[in-house]
């Protein structure tokens, strides 16, 4: 069963469609160059019967008619190419049905593929997203860490001169502010770049 579904694929499908087609187009060509062979052969088997009726030829004892004779080796004639001809036709249609079933097929195929596809980006899209903002995140943490290094430098230099404050309750004082301002400006700097994409022409 698996190596069936193996084989039917939407590779497997696509030639087999492609020589679906090509085969109704080829019992199109020969119906099209056919057909009015086969319909001149009515036509004139037609005119043969009409005059034989005209001619009202006489039943002679032990001897057959000339419409009898004719009819005899005309009408299987004409009979064959009426069945080749139906034949012919319900070829056409039946390798049309194929080729329109087998279509339906390849397209719920693509549209399958399609589906699965976009489920992927969507998936793809989702990580991304996830991961972008874990970056965000740490950019923050990080901004805020030398943030607050930089301010305790600053801190600690004018406590050793003298002033009068403690570093360490200041640096802890500037963590929440710095943290802040450090996620306002991710968030600004991310709008300019969604402003900007959609300035932009696609």
């Amino acid at each position: 069963m698996s190596s069936q579904g193996a084989a039917a694929g939407p590779s497997f499908e696509s030639d087999l469609l492609a020589e679906l087609t090509d085969l109704a187009a080829e019992i199109e060509d020969v119906s099209a160059r056919t057909t009015y062979r086969f319909d001149a052969s009515r036509a004139y088997y037609g005119m043969v019967r009409q005059r034989l009726v005209q001619l009202r030829p006489q039943r002679i004892e032990g001897l057959q008619t000339i419409a009898d004779f004719l009819e005899a080796r005309l009408a299987p004639a004409i009979a064959t190419c009426e069945a080749i001809q139906q034949r012919q036709t319900d070829l056409a249609e039946r390798a049309t049905r194929l080729t329109n079933l087998l279509r339906a097929r390849v397209d719920v195929s693509l549209q399958e593929q399609n589906r699965q596809l976009l489920e992927s980006m969507d998936h793809r899209a989702h990580l991304q997203l996830r991961l972008q903002e874990t970056v965000e995140g740490l950019s923050v943490i990080a901004i805020g860490y030398y943030g607050v290094g930089l301010i305790g430098y600053v801190l600690k230099g004018l406590e050793h001169g003298g002033t009068p404050i403690d570093a360490t309750l200041g640096m802890g004082i500037a963590v929440p502010a710095i943290v802040g301002f450090a996620w306002l400006g991710l968030r600004w700097v991310k709008k300019g770049f969604a402003r900007e994409r959609e300035k932009s022409p696609h």
